[in-house]
């Protein structure tokens, strides 16, 4: 026997995700955290005044051995962690949108199942053969929105290892201007001063350097990707 629930379930799969699958992405520390980010080897030769610039509090003509980087707020606070972020948002209502209308189709394809089953036109073979094949479009669909919840955070994954690799090339540059013997992520900082805090620092570099990341040759957008790497039902 139909069940108009069946038709419901589809979006209801994918209206999950939307309230809480992808809360991580925003508020999840950023990819390849670690405790050390950066050690530098050996002592990088001197410039004048560059780390004074870089971190205002500190006396006159001292640089410290170790600072500390918050990588998840560099990540939410670049250009590039905004763009995944809008662009997400962004797939996902068209994704919400385009399942809806899908699930439109089969409740109206189910009512007429239904009508026809009332009505004894067809045989008890003939329904059953419909409402089969009615089953298993529903059950497609369930696992269609599934793909797409995964593809869509395998697509944020890809985003935020780009980033990581991108902040990771950048550091030891960085360091070796500034004077930075060691750079710590936040995270594994019981306690630190203000003023060794870098990530305003990096966060201008990579967004003068990476920018909102659409420019790069590995760039696609999320309902390309999805769309690509979607079986098709």
């Amino acid at each position: 026997m139909i069940c108009a629930s069946k038709a419901g379930w589809a979006l209801a799969c994918l209206s999950l995700v939307v309230g809480a699958g992808f809360a991580w992405a925003q508020e999840d520390a950023a990819p390849g955290q670690g405790e050390a980010v950066l050690v530098q080897p050996v002592e990088a030769p001197e410039t004048s005044g560059t780390a004074a610039n870089a971190i205002a509090a500190l006396p006159l003509g001292t640089t410290p051995d170790a600072v500390v980087l918050d990588l998840a707020l560099l990540y939410s606070s670049s250009d590039f962690g905004q763009r995944v972020l809008r662009e997400r948002d962004e797939a996902l209502a068209w994704f919400v949108e385009e399942n809806e209308n899908y699930v439109r189709t089969l409740e109206e394809e189910e009512r007429w199942l239904d009508d026809l089953r009332k009505s004894g036109v067809a045989s008890d073979l003939e329904f059953g053969i419909l409402s089969t094949v009615f089953d298993e479009r529903v059950r497609a669909r369930r696992e269609r929105q599934d793909r797409i919840a995964a593809l869509l955070l395998g697509w944020i994954d890809q985003n935020r290892g780009e980033f990581a690799r991108f902040v990771e090339r950048s550091l030891p540059e960085i360091a070796r201007r500034e004077r930075l013997g060691i750079v710590l992520n936040i995270s594994a900082s019981l306690f630190h001063l203000q003023f060794l805090d870098i990530t305003g620092l990096v966060l201008e570099e990579v967004n003068r350097n990476l920018g909102d990341g659409t420019k790069s040759l590995n760039y696609e957008p999320p309902n390309q990707y999805v769309l690509r790497n979607l079986p098709t039902i």
